[in-house]
């Protein structure tokens, strides 16, 4: 069954994104939907981005906060990593600093949420596209492991 067959015969928006392994590889997409909101896809940037604030070296808390940011889609721990970046501006850059180094070139985080009662970061308009190349650039860039 082809990729356009699937889609219609589920209905609804479908799409899919996937790069070759490596740095900045392009993407290919398939199908309508091409982006959306990030949601807890973008605690994997931000985790990464308190590793790099840590030179690599994390407390144990911050280690337990990442485990349960990533592992559990904890947004309270979350909250807690992005508030170690800094102020809310800072944090933002630092995480869109990691994306910019996992080859995707144009996403924005926003420094303060878009809709009340959800976190900032996972309010990023991501395109499927932009977190394949991203994705496939993670076992290439450092304090990803």
């Amino acid at each position: 069954m082809s990729f356009a067959a699937l889609s219609e015969h589920l209905g609804g928006s479908i799409g899919l994104a996937y790069a070759p392994l490596g740095l900045g590889q392009p993407a290919k997409s398939f199908g309508d939907l091409r982006e959306g909101v990030g949601w807890s896809t973008m605690k994997v940037p931000l985790a990464i981005a308190t590793l790099i604030q840590a030179k690599a070296h994390p407390s144990q808390d911050t280690l337990r906060l990442m485990r349960l940011a990533i592992t559990e889609s904890d947004n309270n721990a979350a909250m807690a990593l992005w508030s170690e970046l800094g102020s809310a501006t800072e944090a933002a850059a630092q995480t869109q600093a990691v994306l910019r180094e996992g080859g995707d070139t144009t996403t924005v985080v926003p420094p303060e949420p878009l809709r009340p009662g959800y976190t900032p970061f996972g309010q990023s308009n991501w395109s499927l596209a932009a977190q394949a190349t991203f994705a496939a650039s993670l076992p290439c860039m450092a304090d990803t492991g």
